[in-house]
């Protein structure tokens, strides 16, 4: 069972429910104006028969050949293909003690994972739906190695603070942005003690709502300039694959102090995130965080002042692509800073196409250790 598909499978069948029932209530109503009941017994009889067939047609309704979409073979459920909103992407703090309250990365359709300083990651989590509303936190700074991300996707990116380059970058006019540290929807919440600044929480449909309000244009010419992967509308398998191999564990050590890991659960078709040792745990719904698509892709870095992170990411390099318990060698090429990556299958030197699922992409240094068995 694919965890991201549960709520809109249920409300698809909610709203199907609803306009069937209103339907017959109609019909049954005029059916009562034109017909003489005689006897209690006829009006009993009528009802019963009524209702007989509103369950028939309800069941009907809730069948998988009914429920919205189900009969598209080419709908993909993780993201609307053929949107041209602009996504926004947020910087979620991802720092050890900060975890225990982090909220909203199984609402989103993609996660980068990226190193900052001193070891530590953030994730930068992607939403394109304004019509649903997700608390998103704890939102932290931004860095300019996050505008080259967002920019893939036409994005608009959200944090809380910056780097002094990234805040010199927005003030000439870079990227759109929305900075909690000049305004919008940012609040802060601290239900279990931790320190101030891993307490900032916002809201995505707010996010869309502000970012009109600042007068960005909020759509782009085209769904593709939004969306950065080629979707399959199911799941792919990469078994047959002369390179593949097993991936049921996949372990990205960033560093000393951030250890990502990724196990494959068969029975739901997706990985269940951790952090080390620990459940990567939604402190809003408590449902574990899971992705069905999982993106390596090596990178090196140089140092500004000896500490800021300057990616070397335009260009090429090689990574990994993984679904589905396989994993298969793939290369990557990005043209310039503004230009999408291209992921391909080292095999065939394809684009990669990935399964109907929430994707998570770990920039990974070249350095670091990583483990797939």
């Amino acid at each position: 069972m694919k965890k991201y598909r549960r709520s809109a499978i249920v409300a698809g069948g909610i709203i199907l429910c609803a306009g069937l029932f209103a339907c017959n209530k109609n019909d049954s109503a005029g059916e009562a104006t034109t017909q003489e009941v005689t006897s209690k017994e006829d009006a009993s009889q009528t009802q019963k028969e009524t209702e007989k067939q509103t369950e028939k047609e309800s069941d009907a309704s809730l069948s998988s050949d009914n429920v919205l979409g189900a009969n598209d073979p080419n709908k993909v459920d993780i993201i609307d293909i053929e949107s041209n909103i602009r996504p926004i992407v947020i910087s979620v703090n991802n720092i050890d003690v900060a975890q225990i309250v982090q909220r909203g990365l199984n609402d989103a359709y993609m996660v980068y994972e990226l190193p900052v300083e001193g070891g530590i990651t953030r994730c930068l989590a992607f939403y394109k739906d304004p019509t649903i509303d997700v608390q998103v936190g704890s939102v932290r700074s931004a860095r300019h190695n996050m505008f080259d991300i967002a920019m893939e996707s036409d994005a608009i990116i959200c944090h809380y603070g910056g780097s002094t380059i990234a805040t010199s970058q927005e003030a000439d006019g870079v990227i759109d942005y929305i900075s909690g540290m000049e305004g919008g929807p940012f609040w802060r919440e601290n239900p279990e003690n931790i320190a101030s600044e891993h307490t900032v929480n916002t809201s995505t449909a707010q996010l869309f709502t502000y970012a009109a309000q600042k007068g960005y244009v909020t759509s782009a010419e085209t769904a593709e300039q939004t969306i950065l992967l080629n979707y399959d509308n199911g799941d792919v398998d990469l078994s047959g694959m002369a390179s593949a191999i097993k991936a049921d564990t996949v372990t990205a050590t960033f560093s000393s102090v951030q250890n990502s890991v990724f196990k494959y659960d068969e029975d739901d078709s997706c990985y269940y995130r951790w952090n080390g040792s620990r459940e990567t745990i939604d402190y809003g719904t408590k449902e574990q965080v899971n992705c069905e698509n999982i993106i390596i892709q090596y990178f090196t870095y140089t140092l500004i002042n000896d500490k800021l992170l300057d990616f070397n990411n335009i260009g090429t390099g090689t990574g990994f692509y993984i679904t589905n318990g396989y994993a298969v060698p793939i290369n990557w090429s990005k043209e310039s800073r503004s230009a999408k990556t291209v992921y391909t299958y080292a095999d065939t030197g394809e684009e990669i196409t990935v399964s109907d699922g929430r994707t998570f992409i770990e920039l990974f240094p070249a350095q670091a250790a990583l483990g797939i068995e």
